[in-house]
């Protein structure tokens, strides 16, 4: 018998020999100079771009991701280049929208010195190129064809990730009322689950991450050591989504705000692919009346506990 979820909380200019050298020995050893540069600024400018994820197969997976950390200066690369972590440090969050899942996230992230991926910012990218590119929410060969053309680029700096869409930076777009509305259709499809859960698989592989979503300790992380499931009542998820649309100039109304809530969340937790509903050894850890600062260290309690540091 699975036990029960445990609950808490209420571009360079050539370089050339100066004009005096004449011998073939001097010209050559600058050719070899200029030949190491070059392939130095190539590397770089490969790495600042990110990297490509290969599919099961060998087919390049088109959704690339660079995390960039100044003060820990850790990026994501390619699996084979690395290697994985066999006992990776993963903490995985997950919960309904509105319960602070991205902002405990960040903060639990940045005080452990861990990489923060914020798996809806995905969902949202590929909504937001669906509603821009007018395909329909559907399975089929259009939509192969979107996710084959997509590119999402996340960027964490200190407490901040950008999000960029076929290098545009679409931070802000992604937040926009209509994706928020469109979002749950678009994450409930298989084939859209499918590409993007392979992709986060192989970025929780790299360890030391801290993943937020929905089906993250369920479906992407099944053995993730630490496993937490965030939820706040209805009210008090509305009115912190309604606080945060309001600061981001969008006029809004706590009412509507709550029945969309409540309807997404009829959406997730029943939807046949990836249903959103708490691990069985996930820490459920309700925020209606805790402050920030105490739910976040509930989270970080619970990574020592496991005897990370």
């Amino acid at each position: 018998m699975s036990a029960a979820p445990s609950r808490l909380g209420g571009s360079s200019l050539p370089i050339l020999p100066s004009a005096g050298v004449r011998s073939e020995e001097r010209d050559s050893r600058a050719l070899r100079s200029r030949r190491r540069r070059d392939s130095g600024s190539s590397t770089k400018a490969q790495r600042s771009k990110g990297v490509t994820f290969d599919r099961p197969g060998g087919e390049g997976c088109p959704l690339s991701s660079v995390l960039c950390r100044p003060v820990a200066k850790r990026r994501l690369s390619s699996v084979r280049s690395r290697g994985t972590d066999p006992n990776p440090l993963v903490v995985a969050i997950d919960g309904p929208a509105a319960a602070g899942k991205s902002t405990t996230a960040r903060a639990v992230a940045k005080r452990l010195d861990l990489t923060w991926i914020d798996t809806g910012a995905m969902y949202r990218a590929v909504t937001l190129w669906l509603l821009r590119h007018g395909i329909a929410p559907v399975e089929g060969s259009e939509l192969k064809k979107a996710l084959d053309e997509i590119r999402i680029e996340l960027s964490s700096c200190g407490e901040e990730q950008r999000v960029l869409l076929c290098g545009e930076d679409v931070t802000s777009q992604v937040r926009d009322v209509e994706v928020t509305r469109q979002v749950s259709r678009i994450a409930r499809l298989p084939q859209v689950r499918d590409a993007l859960v392979t992709w986060q698989r192989q970025m929780a592989s790299q360890g030391r991450v801290v993943m937020e979503g929905r089906d993250i300790g369920t479906v992407v992380c099944p053995d993730a050591p630490v496993k937490v499931f965030l939820m706040a009542s209805l009210q008090e998820r509305a009115e912190r989504r309604t606080q945060e649309l309001i600061g981001n100039g969008h006029r809004t109304e706590h009412g509507r705000i709550e029945d969309e809530l409540q309807r997404r969340d009829t959406v997730d937790s029943t939807r046949e692919h990836s249903p959103l509903r708490a691990a069985d050894d996930a820490v459920v850890l309700d925020t209606t009346s805790l402050t920030f600062e105490e739910q976040v260290q509930k989270v970080i309690d619970l990574v020592r506990e496991k005897g990370y540091r």
